[in-house]
């Protein structure tokens, strides 16, 4: 039987912003006061992040307020008043909220992995997911093999600098261990962002339990 295609095309906008943990802190904190989603920011970019090149901040904007209103006021909290550690998973789960093709390529690609006691991460295995999502997905073909290579290298990256794997180099899955705060407010939202931190389903269960949930 043959897959549909998917009714969700792929935004690869987060090229634009990769992790940008620092300038995250910034956008929540500057919000912290606000209550709700945060609005279209971009006329205020310079003021939140610091003066930059005014078009570059303008997008890094429009991606960061994408990431901010994917989160809970829980998990928005926890970002603002977190230790460094806290803020940096919680840049993460809202990357991983906001942009389908990363979820999915942790979850079904790095996660399994893990699971497999196969932590080895390469460039073999985002071409394997590209070929198993081009089916699904049929504006993978759109993009030239810049766009795609970019892709691949933001990816990498941000995996990097929320420390899934050791670096963009080796690209070693590492073992994670969130604080209980970050899991507290992803189990009260859903658990299934769990995967996300390469948790197997027994695992899953058991921090569902944990918090009586």
């Amino acid at each position: 039987m043959s897959k549909s295609k998917s009714s969700n095309r792929y935004s690869m906008s987060f090229t634009a912003a990769s992790f940008r943990l620092g300038d995250f802190i910034k956008f929540a904190e500057y919000y912290s006061d606000t209550p709700g989603d945060a609005t279209d920011s971009r006329d205020k970019a310079d003021e939140i992040l610091g003066q930059g090149i005014q078009k570059s901040n303008r997008r890094i904007i429009t991606e960061l307020t994408k990431r901010y209103n994917s989160l809970t006021p829980a998990q928005r909290r926890v970002m603002v008043e977190g230790n460094f550690d806290q803020k940096r998973e919680i840049c993460y789960l809202a990357i991983a909220k906001s942009y389908q093709f990363i979820r999915e390529f942790i979850v079904e690609i790095v996660r399994e992995k893990r699971i497999l006691f196969d932590l080895q991460l390469s460039d073999t295995d985002f071409a394997i997911f590209l070929n198993r999502k081009n089916p699904l997905h049929p504006e993978l073909e759109q993009f030239t093999d810049n766009t795609i290579y970019k892709v691949k290298q933001t990816l990498f990256k941000i995996l990097a600098d929320a420390s899934i794997i050791d670096s963009t180099e080796s690209k070693k899955i590492k073992s994670q261990w969130p604080s209980n705060d970050t899991i507290r407010v992803i189990v009260e939202d859903n658990p299934e962002w769990l995967k996300i931190f390469l948790l197997n389903d027994l695992e899953i269960t058991e921090k569902r339990k944990s918090y009586d949930l």
